[in-house]
């Protein structure tokens, strides 16, 4: 590792991506700043999960550079980029028929070694995981028993277990209700506060980003607009941008909620 660490822990530059002839992702930058949490905002088809896929070490850029910690990540051997980076993808079917435990073990794989089972080291990490997401009598629960919310609670253990410093998630609340969207929200602020991880999700709830969010990248067409802290996307037009359809703000008398809604 640097000496000197960057001020980002992520640094994405000029990123380009082709998949199957098609260009995916053209000359995209940006960054996402250490113990904070990043929204990628952008309509369908954007290249929102792509570029994710890319920031996880999944898909090498066709161009560019992608750079955790002040590491290039498509420099460095698989370990150290799962030391790097965890990813919790829209959709996990493998996991379906294992323990909650189970699937938290997962997280540790890059600690196990290929002929010895977990050691104590990570039967503890496992159930202080569990304890810290409040998962431990979810334990020997199946997870494709669970709900959605119990289920995104104990990927996020997962990626705790792997200690990794860049947790990234592919719309984490997709399909859970307002309650327990907030409370995925809460926990992932949380785990940035006092884990010291950096998170970055895509999301469609452009209203929630502006109150949870400390970054914002926006991406239409494959490219990044611009990128801001929400205090600076003062101007609906900005996010009007985004979505190449005019929206408009509401924000309550004593501007402590701002509220995005299309014309």
């Amino acid at each position: 590792m640097p000496n000197s660490l960057p001020e980002h822990l992520l640094e994405v530059g000029g990123v380009s991506v082709i998949v199957g002839g098609v260009s995916i992702i053209r000359e995209c930058s940006f960054y996402a700043p250490r113990h904070g949490l990043t929204a990628i905002l952008g309509p369908t088809g954007s290249g929102k999960s792509t570029m994710m896929l890319t920031c996880s070490g999944l898909l090498p850029p066709d161009a560019g550079s992608v750079r955790v910690n002040g590491e290039e990540l498509y420099s460095v051997s698989t370990a150290v980029r799962a030391s790097l980076v965890s990813y919790i993808p829209q959709r996990v079917e493998l996991y379906q028929g294992l323990t909650a435990s189970e699937v938290v073990m997962s997280g540790r794989s890059r600690f196990l070694g290929r002929f010895w089972g977990p050691s104590a080291s990570d039967r503890a990490s496992v159930e202080r995981c569990l304890e810290l997401l409040s998962l431990a009598s979810l334990r020997d629960r199946r997870f494709g028993s669970l709900s959605g919310g119990e289920q995104q609670l104990v990927l996020l253990a997962s990626a705790l277990a792997q200690e990794a410093p860049l947790l990234l998630l592919d719309e984490p609340t997709a399909s859970l209700d307002l309650v327990l969207s907030g409370h995925i929200i809460k926990t992932i602020k949380q785990l940035c506060a006092e884990e010291g991880i950096t998170a970055v999700m895509i999301t469609h709830d452009c209203t929630g980003a502006l109150s949870y969010a400390d970054w914002i990248v926006s991406m239409q067409g494959g490219t990044v607009l611009f990128e801001a802290s929400p205090k600076e996307l003062r101007d609906p037009s900005q996010l009007s941008q985004i979505y190449s359809h005019p929206v408009r703000e509401l924000i309550d008398p004593k501007e402590q909620y701002r509220c995005i809604v299309p014309e």
